[in-house]
């Protein structure tokens, strides 16, 4: 088969097929290389977040992560400035940062960080503490109604950029907009995160989902970057709100052993929604249009806002049972 396709080709020199084979090697390293660092790039996130719960009381919880929040954003947000500089200059340099970087901080923890897992609990076989988190209610509506939240939320990935440029926002007032979120994280985490704690979490939650349900939703009545950016301070205020208390929501749940697969499917809620909401929302703006796009945000929002608001009397139960079966540290 190889001689009748090198024949139908005309012969072509050794040269061109060492050339072919090089690139294909190439891509087949690069596809692996990008499986691979996606693949771990947020292994650390669970054992990170089960170890907060770990060392933070509960009443703490929310401003605890709402400061871990903080410190991603404003590490995002230097970070990008940062790899455009080093980029144009070199790529490689770039990337050996990178690893740098990374293989310091994994260093660093190796050495300092200590073990937060209480030495005295048990340790909970895969298959049956699986089945512990398929058999816990409330934190299954809470995962769902969160993952719908983060597939509006998520759309700032495909659908809105392609919608921007629709209404004549290039590239350079997508940039604006992201800066704006990232920034606005940035100074409002500090502020507002030491109040989340005096309030009901489904309240929290509710009125979250329903801005970030409100900030997507003004792009339907939007055409101009002054629009859109304001469309942006709202589902940015709604993060910042409703991030940090889901985390906490999460870590209160979750009993000591199974703190770390807790946390583990609310992050794979995350990776759904990165997954889905380009599907879904790309799908959506070609065949129904912008404007039918960003009002089924502002429902799916509000929506979402109004089943928090259900489900907050059963999490409460559901959280006064796992603090009276609570033995040891919180």
């Amino acid at each position: 088969m190889l001689e009748r396709f090198r024949d139908a080709t005309g012969g072509l020199p050794p040269l061109f097929w060492s050339l072919w084979a090089g690139m294909l090697v190439n891509r087949l390293a690069s596809f692996v290389f990008a499986f691979l660092a996606s693949l771990s790039g947020d292994i650390y996130r669970p054992a990170a977040q089960a170890a907060i719960a770990d060392i933070v009381p509960a009443a703490d919880r929310a401003r605890a992560y709402g400061l871990v929040y903080w410190a991603i954003n404003l590490g995002w947000a230097i970070s990008l400035s940062v790899a455009g500089f080093v980029a144009e200059r070199s790529m490689l340099a770039l990337f050996l940062a990178d690893a740098a970087t990374s293989i310091g901080f994994a260093a660093i923890v190796f050495a300092r960080v200590p073990e937060t897992r209480p030495a005295d609990l048990p340790v909970t076989p895969t298959l049956p503490g699986l089945r512990r988190i398929a058999g816990d209610g409330p934190f299954l509506v809470f995962l769902g109604l969160h993952l719908v939240v983060l597939l509006v939320f998520t759309q700032f990935q495909l659908a809105a950029p392609l919608d921007y440029a629709a209404h004549g926002v290039g590239p350079r007032g997508f940039s604006l907009i992201m800066a704006l979120n990232g920034v606005g994280v940035v100074v409002l985490q500090p502020l507002l995160s030491p109040r989340l704690p005096r309030h009901d979490g489904a309240r929290v939650l509710a009125l979250s989902s329903l801005l970030i349900g409100l900030g997507f939703g003004l792009n339907a009545f939007g055409g101009s970057i002054p629009a859109y950016l304001a469309g942006a301070l709202l589902y940015t205020l709604g993060e910042v709100l409703g991030f940090p208390v889901a985390s906490a929501i999460v870590a209160d749940l979750a009993p000591p052993d199974l703190r770390g697969r807790y946390q583990g499917a609310f992050s794979m809620a995350w990776g759904l929604a990165f997954t889905l909401s380009p599907l879904l929302g790309g799908e959506v703006l070609h065949r129904f249009g912008g404007v039918t796009l960003w009002l089924g945000c502002l429902a799916v929002g509000a929506g979402a806002a109004l089943l928090h608001l259900a489900a907050g009397p059963a999490r409460r139960r559901r959280l006064a049972q796992v603090s009276h079966a609570m033995v040891g540290p919180r």
